[in-house]
């Protein structure tokens, strides 16, 4: 048996199904790496769902998962998942979060799909084959030049704020990292029509390819925030580098996807990248 589109998409969605029940109880949540790093524990039984679901039809399965599995992504059938990328919206009760899945083989993605059940809103993409959503094909706008394209950035909060815990070196580290951070945003608000920050950056990244924003630019994302929604934004005629505008990496921490390669090289002259990111 091989997996198939319409697989994933049926998985992202009982998954949804999922968190939108488990949402009307009370929530259990604690803290990871920071107080802006959070997890809860719909998070934690959502993935694990999945990961059943999955291993029902394809117990040979490899994880690369948010919450219960880290694996060195290797060539095996290897499912990259984020039961709910935008937790902290999610404990506020903020609609938008999703369910992110890809499906990569060879370390190649070959589906993903970002689910955002409060809305019923699922992107969707097959290698080779364009990307969807909601059953109608999805394309980036032809913004020509920066003035005219709506840009988003994202940072997880507990990366740059001080930490009494650092050491000299660690803290500045990080204090390095907030300038960068600071600084990118004021580029991208400088330099473009606006810029925005909604908390779930596979669904940024969807917004990208279908048009609603023009330019996605974050630090720090995982390989599990961005999978599916990089296989969407791609699908759908977009351009995904680092911020230096190196080739796409999946574990380079660093991401600028826009909707064509003009537009990355125009705004990617004016922002700067942070290698030690990985470090955080």
């Amino acid at each position: 048996m091989e997996v198939t589109l319409e697989f994933v998409k049926e998985l992202a969605y009982k998954a949804g199904k999922e968190i939108v029940n488990r949402r009307k109880n009370a929530l259990v949540f604690s803290q990871k790496t920071s107080v802006s790093d959070l997890v809860t524990s719909c998070d934690v039984a959502v993935e694990k769902f999945i990961m059943q679901e999955v291993r029902k039809s394809f117990p040979d399965s490899k994880f690369f998962g948010e919450e219960c599995e880290h694996v060195e992504l290797t060539d095996e059938l290897t499912w990259v998942v984020d039961p709910i990328d935008g937790t902290t919206n999610f404990i506020a009760d903020i609609c938008l979060y999703s369910v992110s899945i890809a499906v990569l083989v060879k370390k190649e993605i070959l589906y993903g799909v970002v689910y955002v059940p409060t809305i019923n809103e699922m992107f969707y993409a097959e290698k080779g084959k364009g990307a969807f959503c909601n059953g109608k094909r999805i394309r980036c706008n032809e913004s020509k030049c920066l003035t005219q394209c709506l840009s988003c950035t994202g940072f997880c909060a507990g990366h740059i704020k001080p930490n009494p815990r650092d050491d000299e070196k660690r803290a500045a580290l990080r204090s390095a990292l907030s300038d960068v951070v600071w600084a990118n945003s004021k580029a991208l608000a400088y330099h473009t029509r606006g810029l925005r920050r909604f908390g779930c950056c596979s669904v940024e990244l969807c917004y990208v390819a279908c048009g609603k924003l023009d330019i996605f630019c974050e630090l720090g994302p995982h390989e599990w925030d961005v999978a599916a929604g990089i296989l969407v934004l791609e699908e759908a005629g977009g351009f995904v580098t680092d911020i230096a505008g190196g080739q796409r990496e999946l574990d380079s921490r660093s991401f600028l996807g826009c909707c064509s390669a003009e537009i990355s090289r125009a705004i990617g002259s004016k922002l700067s990248d942070f290698p030690e990111i990985k470090h955080f």
